[in-house]
């Protein structure tokens, strides 16, 4: 579960400073998790969320404007776990050979986190919907397409930069559309969802940057 402050760089929540702040908002998160998880977040509201964490109204509207900034900080932090996790993957790889198994950890790692944690597929989709969510979407899936290219760069040096940053694109677009598709099976379909992609469409985009030019 994703833990503690707010991110600072999105509109509408207060950075909390003091530590009885901090652990307030982390009720307020929290609480905002699981009623997200009872009813979903299009029918999630402020009072409800202020009544859950058993605080004010007003104590909540001093951390948070609305309800795009809790959801928008719960994706956030989110993000950042998926970052990490990709981040820590492809930190190992030093050879082309590495690469793959590296890629299939972090589909792994993906479709673990989000059947531990079923509010992310919930938050994902009301990012859709909202223009000030989606750059959050954009800007996460570009972290992860910087991250792997810049090992491309060091395995393909012999490519063109379009190349690498197609490729790079390719993969991670559809590392997280295969994931987010598994998830809404059941478990056994989702697995197997899974294990096809790592077998058979994971490596396209990479075979393709080792072909001769």
């Amino acid at each position: 579960m994703p833990s503690s402050n707010p991110p600072a760089d999105f509109p509408g929540h207060r950075l909390p400073v003091q530590r009885r702040s901090r652990e307030r908002v982390d009720r307020i998160l929290a609480s905002t998790r699981s009623l997200i998880e009872q009813q979903g977040s299009d029918h999630l509201k402020m009072r409800e969320v202020a009544r859950h964490a058993g605080i004010p109204i007003g104590s909540l509207y001093q951390y948070f404007a609305d309800k795009g900034a809790l959801i928008a900080t719960l994706a956030q932090q989110y993000n950042a776990l998926g970052r990490a996790c990709t981040s820590a993957e492809l930190a190992g790889v030093q050879v082309r050979a590495d690469l793959p198994p590296a890629l299939q950890r972090i589909t792994d790692g993906f479709y673990k986190l989000y059947l531990e944690e079923p509010v992310m597929h919930d938050l994902w989709a009301a990012t859709q919907t909202d223009k000030a969510l989606q750059a959050l979407e954009t800007e996460d899936a570009e972290a992860h397409t910087h991250m792997l290219v810049d090992v491309l760069t060091r395995l393909y040096p012999e490519r063109e930069p379009n190349q690498r940053q197609t490729a790079a694109l390719l993969v991670m677009h559809l590392l997280a559309t295969t994931v987010r598709l598994a998830i809404t099976q059941d478990r056994p379909r989702g697995e197997a969802l899974i294990t096809t992609f790592k077998r058979s469409v994971l490596g396209e985009p990479l075979r393709a940057l080792s072909e001769e030019p």
